[in-house]
């Protein structure tokens, strides 16, 4: 038997180990992204829209969009804990009672704190612990504003985080 061998046929990899028994079996590899939020905790990344565009904080530091092509300074966040903050402004984004999402908090308290949720096929959902827990949604998937007032997950408000690049 093989012990440890990586096969790729596009677009996935197996990594072959072996079984008890003897016989080998095909074990796909946990995702860079999907389920391993924990390497991207605490380091610069970036959040994708449905759509492929990047958020970002405005000049304002009150709006909150989706709408970047590029990764920028801008469009760069670390994952904390229970706070998502952005590195340009030093501000952590903040659920808004009427359900806007604003990027200009200085401090993290309850409207500020916002859970990550693993979703399928390597994404992820923002839910906001305050305000009737609305998760995070990138409206028309993304070219447009950022709100929190979804009451459940769907396509628009699942989104990917990458790790910046440098």
């Amino acid at each position: 038997s093989v012990t440890g061998v990586q096969t790729c046929a596009l677009p996935i990899c197996f990594r072959i180990e072996p079984k008890k028994g003897g016989q080998a079996r095909k074990r796909r590899p946990p995702r860079a992204v999907a389920g391993n939020l924990r390497g991207l905790m605490n380091k610069p990344v970036c959040i994708r829209a449905a759509k492929g565009q990047y958020v970002v904080v405005e000049k304002n530091r009150k709006v909150v969009n989706a709408n970047r092509r590029k990764c920028g300074s801008w469009e760069t966040f670390i994952i904390r804990k229970d706070s998502i903050y952005n590195t340009a402004w030093k501000t952590y984004l903040s659920c808004q009672p009427n359900g806007r999402l604003e990027g200009n908090r200085k401090r993290v308290g309850s409207w500020e704190k916002i859970k990550v949720i693993p979703q399928k096929g390597g994404t992820f959902a923002f839910r906001c612990m305050a305000h009737g827990k609305k998760y995070l949604v990138a409206e028309g998937a993304g070219g447009r504003n950022m709100n929190a007032n979804r009451p459940k997950v769907g396509s628009w408000e699942r989104f990917r985080i990458e790790p910046k690049r440098r």
